[in-house]
């Protein structure tokens, strides 16, 4: 999630919102709503003050010594938008693992037994297939 301040071009609107990307901004005004694209506004990064520890400064550092990156500040950057990208696909993927356990869980249930006998007849039919005796 990226956080920026949003002014309009007559600067009559500036909000602080946490935004995805693309780069959207929503007015509210009221009961009404207004959605802009990116263009219209001047964005500007919001700056704050972080603490590294001095392993986490050498890598950084190291990296743009290595012009891996253009400066410290990019390497952030990039971490915030990798660790968001990877929690949106962990969402993501729970949501699916759940409709899957969903559906799973609406449907017959197999007892142990038979269970066994289908995996066995299973096993056995790829061995045949694949020529692999016992």
């Amino acid at each position: 999630m990226y956080f920026y301040l949003f002014r309009s071009a007559d600067h009559r609107a500036c909000h602080l919102k946490p935004i995805a990307f693309p780069l959207v901004a929503e007015i509210d005004e009221g009961a009404n709503r207004h959605y802009f694209s990116a263009k219209t506004f001047q964005v500007m990064a919001v700056k704050f003050s972080i603490s590294l520890t001095d392993e986490q400064q050498r890598f950084a550092k190291k990296l743009v010594e290595a012009r891996r990156y253009s400066s410290v500040s990019a390497v952030l950057q990039q971490g915030f938008d990798l660790l968001s990208q990877r929690m949106h696909n962990d969402d993501q993927e729970g949501a699916a693992q759940k409709a899957l356990l969903d559906q799973r869980s609406v449907g017959a249930l197999v007892s142990g037994a038979p269970m066994d006998e289908s995996i066995a007849r299973m096993v056995a039919k790829k061995r045949r297939a694949h020529a692999v005796q016992n």
